[in-house]
């Protein structure tokens, strides 16, 4: 499973996500409740999705979109089948499946970075610029004959 243990790169790729639910500029005193529920971090469920939005929001989700792009399945929800509840209780905990086979086949730093974004308290999440210094990221700098783009 781990494809991201190769020191060459040999192929050149950019990915960019994009969520147009609050496309937007917004009064953030008063952000309605926005996103997609299963990938909203405990602080912005704890208050029905009123919360200010910001980096360490965004860094949960995209903790949670590099877990599904590398692990094949949500990790609050592995099965498919959760209920509503019972997603939200595993985020609110940080309950994520990490006892399935191919979470260890992931490299050591995928799975660093994976549980440095899916942090229950936003004060401990990477933000954005910490995560282009992580090795997960760095080596592929180093590996590829082209830089990451960032843009």
């Amino acid at each position: 499973m781990d494809r991201f243990a190769d020191t060459e790169c040999t192929v050149s790729v950019t990915v960019r996500l994009l969520d147009f639910s609050c496309v937007a500029l917004q009064n953030y005193d008063e952000l309605p409740q926005s996103g997609t529920w299963n990938y909203l971090p405990p602080e912005v469920l704890l208050l029905d999705g009123r919360q200010v939005a910001d980096g360490a929001t965004d860094m949960w989700s995209l903790g949670v979109i590099l877990y599904i792009l590398l692990m094949g399945f949500h990790p609050f929800d592995p099965d498919g089948n959760s209920s509503v509840n019972q997603v939200q209780t595993r985020i609110m905990m940080g309950n994520f499946e990490v006892l399935h086979p191919r979470w260890f086949k992931l490299s050591v730093d995928a799975r660093d970075l994976i549980q440095r974004l899916i942090a229950v308290d936003p004060q401990d999440r990477l933000t954005a610029e910490e995560i282009l210094r992580h090795p997960f990221v760095t080596r592929w700098e180093k590996g590829c004959r082209q830089k990451i783009h960032t843009s």
